[in-house]
């Protein structure tokens, strides 16, 4: 099940924006890639430390859930999702939100749970 949403300014490419985003539900591979890839080994004291940033885990679980941006198919990259406006990126952050929501309250009711 897919969502589309439409982005005020898009996300600009060459001279020209696209603005229609279609958002994928996440899966469990999506989680476990953004996890290891919101962490990070930094020296500390006492020796090397794995440090993960709950920041850096939701914009990679963001990207992920980008299946397309106009022609540009998803996972989107960190830095495309930078190009986008606040009020862009904060829409994408609710709609992907949203439709996760909308994806687990399906699957309760088909439980009938």
């Amino acid at each position: 099940m897919s969502t589309t949403l439409t982005l005020t300014t898009g996300l600009k490419v060459g001279e020209e924006y696209h603005r229609e985003v279609d958002i994928q539900e996440l899966t469990a591979q999506h989680m476990i890639d953004a996890d290891a890839a919101s962490e990070r080994v930094v020296e500390s004291r006492n020796g090397p430390v794995l440090v993960k940033s709950p920041s850096r885990m939701t914009y990679e679980l963001m990207r992920r859930a980008v299946k397309r941006i106009g022609p540009i198919n998803g996972p989107i990259s960190i830095t495309e999702l930078g190009k986008l406006t606040v009020e862009d990126l904060s829409a994408l952050e609710s709609a992907i939100f949203n439709h996760q929501e909308q994806s687990l309250s399906s699957a309760v009711e088909r439980e009938g749970r």
